[in-house]
């Protein structure tokens, strides 16, 4: 190793990052002991570099420095309401990929068999030469779960593991993955019970672009999810984005609208959400997952989270009327109205 190399981020101690942040960094520490606590448990890097562009003055020409008055609280709490949404969110994804799975493991028994011999078989799924590697990727991900106890049983008991089974031990992207293979019209099977009971008035072509935008939606969140990234501001890749007119078209455009009455949210964590509700058909699911949205926001839209001029909302980079959004597409979903269980003013009055 060089030891003349200059060394951007050097070695420091507890105190040494904390003194760095108040003297070159202008944060507030009013309790050093709690400040210490917390990057031990969190790290540095979590909470400080993880957070730190939501309160970093961008008009101070002198190097790098947050607004005045940012508190190493602020930071601290702006971290633990990220990482409590997140919780909340990965709990219900778990349940769309469930979903997918017993979907998935149903169809191709239906389809080809619960013969590993037939539904292995690369000809029970589509010629697509782009595909292939496709498949050569299923084969291994199937022989990577051969420990896993319900294909163990299985294949000790029966010699054979039917589909379902191998569903239930493949990773999310494995599943996605396994999707992706299916011919065309067993594709469109898989998709008419996820989105049932909404009539999507889309034709099989754009309910294929619709179907995998919402499916990829939720995986890239996994990821991120299961990598510790910030939740907050989170964006979509260009190509897990709901198209507009796709959202038009299948008269879910109306949940999209802000308050000018502008399509927004198709490229971020709304749209998850949405995605979410969208492909969850369980009442009891998602009248639980809005139960914990709306106690979150009664939480953390109280004015003692105001934090530099940044409500909840901006930090999720989340429209306002997210939540009546939701409870309005639950509504029609199931053909009730639970609108007076819910306060809607309680979680905007104090974020202004």
């Amino acid at each position: 190793m060089d030891n003349n190399k200059s060394i951007k981020h050097p070695y420091l101690s507890l105190n040494e990052q904390l003194k760095h942040l108040e003297v070159d960094k202008g944060l507030i520490i009013t309790d050093k002991t709690f400040a210490q606590i917390a990057i031990q448990t969190f790290s540095y890097y979590s909470l400080i570099n993880g957070y730190k562009d939501l309160f970093i003055d961008t008009s101070n020409s002198e190097g790098e420095r947050f607004i005045p008055g940012t508190t190493f609280e602020m930071l601290y709490q702006s971290h633990w309401m990220d990482l409590t949404l997140n919780n909340i969110i990965l709990k219900y994804s778990l349940i769309v990929e469930k979903k997918l799975k017993s979907i998935l493991g149903n169809h191709v028994a239906h389809c080809h068999s619960i013969y590993e011999s037939r539904y292995l078989d690369k000809k029970s799924y589509s010629s697509s030469a782009s595909l292939r590697p496709k498949f050569y990727k299923l084969t291994q991900d199937i022989e990577s779960v051969a420990d896993d106890s319900s294909v163990k049983h299985y294949k000790e008991s029966e010699g054979n593991v039917p589909p379902w089974i191998y569903a239930k031990a493949l990773s999310f992207g494995a599943t996605i993955n396994w999707y992706n293979l299916l011919r065309k019209p067993h594709k469109i099977m898989v998709i008419s019970d996820f989105l049932s009971p909404i009539n999507i008035k889309l034709n099989d072509d754009e309910k294929l672009d619709f179907f995998k935008r919402g499916i990829k939606q939720i995986h890239q969140f996994r990821n991120m999810s299961a990598h510790g990234n910030r939740l907050f501001s989170f964006k979509l890749r260009e190509k897990n984005k709901q198209l507009i007119r796709h959202l038009e078209k299948s008269q879910l455009k109306e949940y999209f609208l802000d308050e000018h009455n502008n399509a927004t949210g198709n490229d971020g964590l709304f749209s998850v959400i949405f995605s979410i509700f969208l492909f969850i058909n369980d009442s009891y699911v998602l009248n639980n997952f809005l139960a914990e949205l709306y106690g979150y926001l009664l939480e953390y839209s109280r004015a003692e989270y105001n934090f530099a001029g940044k409500n909840v909302y901006d930090l999720l980079g989340i429209n306002e009327n997210f939540f009546f959004n939701l409870v309005k597409f639950y509504n029609k979903k199931f053909n009730v109205d639970i609108s007076a269980k819910y306060d809607m003013e309680a979680i905007k009055i104090s974020t202004h």
